[in-house]
Parts: C-alpha cells; structure tokens; sequence
C-alpha cells in the first residue's frame, strides 16, 4: 500500500492541503513530490499548523490562500530538503585537487587570468559554500600563489539565504570540518554561546549569498562566466526535462576549460548539453589534455598524489563494534583499503613495522598500551610515521584532551559513532581521513604540528567542576554487565554519583557479587559513591534529587526500563547510549545521544556545559 493511500484512508481531510502546497513548491522552486514524499509533507504541515495554531486541515487551506504570497515562501523552506554539512562528499574535492584545479589554473593562466569564479547552486544553508572557501584558501594559495577565488552561494530558500549570509552554525557541525582547513577559519563562541561558531573573514569575505532558483539561472551577460559550478544533491527532486533544462542554463555560463559538479548519487542523464563526465559525478565541457607541467608559465605544485590509489587505513580499536562500523565506512567503494587492524597500541606499534600505510585510526582507551601511550612513544616527534587520526568516545573539547593528542602529533580527532548516527558520521570520518593522509606530506606536517595544537587549545572548553549536582543512573542489562563491572572496579567512570539499577534479580545478585565498592542500602549517592537498587527505590527519593542534572546509560536489553525512567524527569536527562535501540524506543525529545564507550565523564561534563545540548 502507498504511503499516499495510507494517508487517504487515515486522514482524507489532509489531501486537499497536499495537493496545493505541493504544487505552489513545485511552481516556484520546480521540486517534484510524489507518494513517497507525502507521509513528510503531511509531518511538516503539521508542525506549521501548530504554530500558527490552527486545528483542521480546512482551517490551514483558507489561511494559505489568505495569505498566499507570505505563506508560498514559508512553505518553500518548509518542504525543500535543507539536510548538508561541511565536506559532504569529500571524493570530489579529492579530484578537485588532483586534476580539477591544476586544469582549470593552467587554463587561467593562458588567458593571464588571476581569479577563479565560483558558483554554488541550491547551496541549502551555505555549507557548501563555506567548505569550497576553506579549501580554496587553504590550497590555492599552494597551487597558484597570487591567485584570487569568488564564491556566489544561491538558493531558492530566503532562510537558507540569511543563514548562509550570517555564517553562524552550531559547533558540533563545524567541529566535523578536518583540522586541516578548521584552525584559522572559525572563532568558537564562550559562556552561553559556546555551542555556535562563526565563520572568520578570511573564508567569508570571498563569498557572497543570493536568492537563486534553478529553473531561471540568469544569462552570461549578466552574471558572467564561471570556472566552477557546483548543484549537488537537489536533481532527485526534478524530472529528467527539467535536469536537460539546468544543465543547458548551466553550459551557457560556463568556461570551457569549466567543471560542473553534482552530487554523487546523481547525472545529468542522456541528454548532458555537451557535458562529458571526467569523475564522480563531475562533468566537463570536454575530457581535458593531460597537462604538460614542463611548459606551464609557473610551476604547478602538488599536495597529494596525481592518481586516485586507495588510501590504505591501519585500525586501532579494541572495540569490535567500533571496528566492524570504521570498516563500514572506509570501503574500497569510497576509496579505502583496510591494510591491518589491532586491538591495543603495543599489537599497533608490532604491526607498523610490517604493513604500508597511509594513515592510522587510532582509539585512546585500550589495554596494554592506550592511545595516549601510543601517540608519546611512537609519533610523537616522529614525522615519518603516517598520519594519526583518533578515533575515541572522549571528546576534543576537552582540554585533557584535544590539545594532548595534538601535541602528541595527532592530525585530527573524531569522536566515535554510534549505530544512531553511523550515516551522517560517516562523512566527516572519511573527510577526515582523506584531508590527513592525502593532503599532510612530511615537511607540512613538520610545520603544523604547533599549528594544530594551537588550534586544538583554541577551540577546546575549559574543565568545569559539575560533579556536586551530577548524577548517573546505569541501567544494568545481562550484555553489559562485565563492562560495567570493570568501569567501576577499575574506577574509570571516575567520581560521579552513580547508581546502578539492574535490568533482573539475577544481575543485581552478580552486581552484589562483583561491585565491591557499591553501597547496597539504597540511598541518592554523593562524590565518589556508587549505590545499586531498583527503579521503585529511585522514584521514591526523586523529590530530591529534581534539580540534579542526570545522565542516563542506556544498554542492550534496557530500553523498556529506560522508557519508565524517562517519565521521572519530565525536564529532561542526559542520554548515553551506544547499542542500536529496539523498535519503539524513539527518545526524539533528546537532542543528543552520546555513546556510551569508554569514559563516560568526559561526554557529560560536555553535555552539562553545552547551552545547545537542553532539552527543548
């Protein structure tokens, strides 16, 4: 059964509204809808009627045709996809930097052009945009010095136009953008609005937003030729018509020697206008001769490798869960080869002197020899040892941390994915990899490490004390239960007040057993104090502790007793959880779910001193 069916026997009432705000969208911006999109524009109207309290379908149509120019433009921000991030698809900017740019320079130069013109079409909220200044400013300046760069950013969506203008985000987007092109580019706000970045003039003062709509992209003669033109990610949403109609707009304004680029999952289909594809999803007006280098007017020079070879990635995580998804990710698909993998950094260093290379992925708490041990004893003033980036549950902005692995020589730090959010995590672990290993040779490395630590101190947040008004509740399921038992016997969760409430008799007996250090008349805990009981025992001192701020470790086989604890603070808990949910379990309410791996400290003093991570 359709969805659109679906919707038709639950709620006839909403077909008319679908019918007429579809088609002003589709008048407007072209974007095509069908039954599969019907079940999210229902969801979307929804919402909008709520704000504009308003109760009946019927009631929603009369307004939009009372107020219907205001209302067309709410409505087009509200049904077009405004999902993007920084270094989405990074695979194109690694062909940017091997052929792309060399290209389109050369062919500057034979002209005695010094300014490359960039336009980024259906740029959502200015990701795009931001993410090509900072590769640009960054490589440019190494590949043609002297060279200038413009930026146009466009889209149909005026909200998505004054976010873009403002360039204001949320840290934990900009914190995925790869250290290489992060430190330098962005000023991270303090005390209230330490969860926003901004982004500095050195990266928005070549760009500049406007409102812009696919199917009217304007003459040669009045917007001038461009060298670049990106439109990613938006063809899904028109028909085939509508693509041979862009992609001629698009060709009128192009340069010759000019690439267009749209998004991976894409083409421009039979009908390409004269477009010929030279790499994934990038098009150019024809296949460019190879360049002669020798005959170039100035040296051309090169960052990374001319031909696209798998970069090969040593693992190192104890974790078979982290380990099976970091596989999942770096697939030879995507232009990665796992070479060899290892569970602790002693079995690492071993291994290193056996395999090739080109960047390592690193995780700090291990047995043996952890991470920290690893990047001291054998990167650490080593610059011929390949790249490094960790990969671990604690988080960069702590300043134990971040400033600690960069000094230690680490390139890039990501924090670990969960099942939750593996997809959108996956870019920024690949955009990661690709910036150490393609673009760090051994002399810039050797030059940057201060710079890296630098940015690392910058960036990071000041240790609060949170511990006195903290508490922890552990839901103790039969899966986890060895991990719990040598996180507390081993005092690794450090001193938070825990309490620990077991999913069965039979675990709370072993808890018993194996928990020296647990109190087992139940009482709140205070610093450094561990106490296990029963949800029923926890409710009945819920009065007071109402003001603490509570995190909650949610485990395979717990979430039907995570749903009834939820209901005790109505205000909000701090979510930890690491294993993929059972159906029904939606927390929706929470905005942030944190994996729950090896410290858990680091992630809830974060979470408490974030102003972005309240509950809404």
């Amino acid at each position: 059964m359709s969805e659109f069916l679906t919707i038709a026997l639950t709620d006839a009432t909403f077909i008319p509204v679908i019918k007429a705000a579809t088609e002003i969208v589709q008048r407007i911006a072209g974007v095509q809808f069908d039954e599969r999109q019907h079940a999210m524009v229902v969801s979307r109207l929804r919402r909008r009627m709520s704000e504009l309290n308003i109760d009946t379908p019927d009631q929603y149509l009369l307004y939009m045709r009372e107020n219907s120019q205001s209302e067309s433009v709410k409505l087009v921000s509200l049904l077009t996809t405004h999902h993007t991030f920084f270094f989405r698809e990074s695979e194109q900017f690694d062909f940017l930097l091997r052929e792309g740019l060399p290209n389109i320079i050369a062919s500057l130069r034979k002209q005695n052009r010094n300014h490359l013109r960039i336009w980024s079409m259906a740029m959502s909220r200015g990701h795009e945009v931001y993410t090509l200044s900072m590769f640009l400013s960054y490589h440019l300046p190494r590949l043609a010095p002297g060279m200038t760069y413009e930026i146009l950013g466009t889209d149909v969506d005026t909200a998505c136009v004054k976010t873009a203008r403002n360039g204001v985000y949320r840290w934990d987007e900009v914190k995925t953008i790869p250290s290489l092109y992060l430190g330098g580019n962005w000023s991270r706000g303090t005390g209230d609005i330490a969860a926003f970045a901004k982004a500095k003039d050195v990266i928005k003062k070549p760009c500049r937003f406007e409102m812009g709509n696919l199917l009217s992209i304007p003459k040669p003669q009045d917007v001038g030729m461009w060298d670049l033109v990106f439109c990613r990610n938006v063809f899904i949403y028109f028909k085939p018509a509508q693509i041979s109609q862009i992609a001629a707009q698009v060709r009128n304004i192009t340069e010759n020697h000019g690439y267009f680029v749209v998004g991976l999952s894409e083409n421009l289909g039979d009908d390409r206008k004269g477009f010929h594809l030279v790499g994934g999803s990038v098009y150019a007006h024809s296949v460019p001769k190879k360049i002669d280098e020798s005959k170039a007017k100035a040296p051309i020079t090169r960052t990374q490798p001319t031909s696209p070879t798998p970069l090969r990635v040593f693992v190192v995580d104890d974790s078979p869960t982290i380990v099976a998804m970091l596989k999942s990710i770096l697939t030879k698909e995507h232009g990665f080869d796992i070479v060899g993998q290892a569970a602790d950094g002693q079995a690492a260093a071993n291994l290193a002197s056996q395999i090739i290379f080109d960047v390592m992925t690193l995780d700090l708490q291990m047995p043996i020899l952890d991470g920290f041990g690893y990047l001291d004893q054998y990167v650490k003033n080593k610059p011929i040892h390949p790249p490094v980036i960790v990969v671990s549950s604690r988080n960069r902005d702590d300043l134990d941390v971040g400033p600690r692995v960069m000094n230690a020589g680490a390139k890039d730090f990501v924090e670990k994915p969960t099942v939750a959010d593996l997809a959108e995590r996956a870019t920024e672990i690949r955009s990661k990899v690709r910036a150490a290993a393609r673009l760090y040779t051994a002399t810039d490395a050797n030059s940057r490490i201060s710079d890296a630590a630098n940015f690392s101190q910058t960036f990071a947040q000041s240790s609060v004390q949170w511990v006195t008004d903290a508490l922890r509740i552990v839901l103790v399921s039969a899966t986890s239960i060895n991990w719990i038992r040598d996180q507390i016997n081993n005092e690794t969760i450090q001193s938070v007040p825990t309490v620990l409430i077991p999913t069965s008799s039979t675990i709370e007996a072993l808890l018993r057993k194996d928990i020296k250090r647990a109190t087992y008349s139940f009482k709140i805990p205070t610093e450094g104090q561990v106490v296990i009981g029963s949800l029923t025992e926890l409710s009945s001192k819920r009065e007071t502790v109402k003001n603490r701020k509570v995190s909650l470790v949610v485990t395979l086989g717990s979430f039907d007793l995570a749903n009834e604890l939820l209901q005790m603070w109505p205000n909000g808990i701090f979510l930890l959880e690491e294993d993929a949910p059972t159906a029904g379990w939606q927390p929706a309410r929470w905005p942030k779910l944190v994996p729950r791996t090896s410290i858990l400290s680091d992630a809830e003093r974060v979470l408490r001193s974030s102003a972005m991570d309240k509950v809404a």
